[in-house]
């Protein structure tokens, strides 16, 4: 994917989740999202989005190409499915990557917590549970009830 987009007429760097797109076959689709810096959006409201997504394949050995029009919707809301979709495909790959990052001990052990840091960080911004902001609440009355069979 390749992304030629701006902000209020200025470009900006389109992070692509995820970061590399899999094999996609006949009779299937694939979802990928173009997120920017939350410090792209102005005081000014909703930002002018405007510009192209170009999709380049190969099918049979011969290059295809597909170009798509990517402009502003005129929704004002935060936190809508879509976003939080984006969030949760975007968690996914950088719990992986902090996987293999842990997997790797002293050596990757500060990458991982910066990833780790990242993975708080949209998380809490999306609205969307992860490994590391899951936390899960116990009632100590209750549990004194029910330790007692009632």
């Amino acid at each position: 994917l390749k992304w030629d987009v701006k902000v209020d007429g200025k470009a900006v760097e389109i992070l692509t989740v995820p970061s590399q797109l899999p094999p996609l076959f006949s009779g299937h689709f694939l979802t990928a999202f173009g997120l920017t810096a939350a410090s792209v959006r102005g005081n000014s409201g909703s930002p002018k989005v405007e510009g192209t997504l170009t999709l380049s394949y190969k099918l049979n050995e011969e290059v295809h190409t597909q170009t798509s029009k990517v402009e502003s919707l005129g929704v004002e809301y935060e936190n809508l499915g879509l976003h939080r979709l984006a969030a949760k495909a975007q968690l996914l790959e950088l719990v992986d990557m902090y996987s293999s990052l842990e997997g790797r001990g002293e050596e990757g052990k500060k990458e991982a917590e910066e990833v780790r840091q990242q993975i708080v960080d949209i998380s809490v911004n999306a609205n969307v549970i992860a490994r590391f902001t899951t936390f899960v609440g116990v009632d100590p009355d209750k549990l004194a009830t029910f330790g007692q069979g009632g």
